[in-house]
């Protein structure tokens, strides 16, 4: 993946394994699926961290490692992505919501190379923007 490209993923929990998402349309990402839990670190809690999501690739390395930060009802950012995130930064916007059966999703944001110096603002623009472009769709 090339810095400056987006690409939009959605995860839906696996009806086996509870807190596991699973890619639910093969799209161009490191991972095919992550697993949510809750920060246990302080550091995390301190950084209002609500949920980490992990993921390993084929091979077992750690190729997902972030912490999920609301900024609005349902959405968050990841405030560092990868574990190569010390030498390029990634950025994730997700939104978590439920299908109308119930099943628990989250639809994914991955922006390859960007690093927003204020992540809040960044991701309320990208939401805002999400949100029209929906409503314009929906009017068609």
């Amino acid at each position: 993946m090339n810095g400056g490209k987006a690409v939009l993923a959605v995860f839906k929990e696996n009806p086996e394994r509870k807190d596991v998402f699973d890619l639910a349309k093969e799209v161009d990402l490191p991972f095919q699926f992550f697993t949510l839990e809750k920060p246990r670190r302080a550091y995390l809690k301190r950084r209002k961290v609500k949920a980490v999501i992990q993921s390993w690739n084929t091979d077992g390395e750690k190729v997902l490692h972030t912490g999920l930060i609301p900024v609005a009802k349902d959405w968050y950012f990841g405030d560092t992505f990868g574990e190569d995130s010390h030498i390029r930064k990634d950025f994730i916007v997700a939104h978590f919501r439920r299908t109308p059966e119930g099943q628990r999703e989250f639809r994914f944001f991955y922006l390859v190379g960007v690093d927003p110096v204020d992540k809040v603002w960044f991701t309320r623009e990208l939401i805002a923007e999400w949100l029209k472009l929906k409503k314009v769709k929906a009017a068609r």
